[in-house]
């Protein structure tokens, strides 16, 4: 199939061929796993993010090398992956649960979580919707570019 597809953690569309393995349902939500000749690997597609799907007149039988996933984690952190040290307020210490960051200090009633991320994206977004609760620490370009994006918005609204 062809996927039109959004990405959210880098407010992206991209165009993907995939040879379809299974469909799952974990977390509420419905997945197609499949083997995506543009990252040449097994990738997870959020059906609700699939913004177009087109049946190709190809074989669609993926490579002997395609293994699924171990589908009792949703995302497998590496050393490649980005390491990011957060302070979560009380009210977001859901972000251990959701996204297995390791707590690794309280201070007070905040927790000081790390956690590998592919793609620090999300973690930006994450942090700007979390009204001030949540707090990078490390790495300090990452934190940066959540204090510039916030001051951005900031500006907007005083426009």
């Amino acid at each position: 199939v062809h996927l039109r597809y959004l990405v959210p953690a880098r407010d992206e569309i991209t165009e993907r061929d995939v040879d379809p393995m299974r469909v799952v349902s974990m977390a509420g939500h419905w997945y197609l796993e499949g083997w995506c000749h543009r990252a040449e690997d097994v990738r997870l597609f959020r059906f609700s993010r699939v913004l177009e799907a087109q049946v190709l007149d190809v074989d669609g039988t993926p490579p002997p090398s395609a293994v699924g996933r171990d589908l009792g984690v949703l995302f497998t952190p590496s050393e490649d992956d980005v390491l990011v040290r957060l302070r979560l307020g009380p009210q977001q210490r859901w972000v251990v649960d959701d996204y297995a960051a390791e707590i690794v200090a309280e201070e007070g009633d905040d927790l000081l979580v790390e956690l590998r991320v592919a793609d620090p994206g999300w973690v930006r977004q994450l942090v700007l919707r979390s009204g001030g609760e949540i707090t990078v620490m490390a790495p300090d370009s990452l934190a940066a570019q959540v204090a510039d994006e916030a001051t951005a918005a900031l500006a907007a609204y005083r426009d």
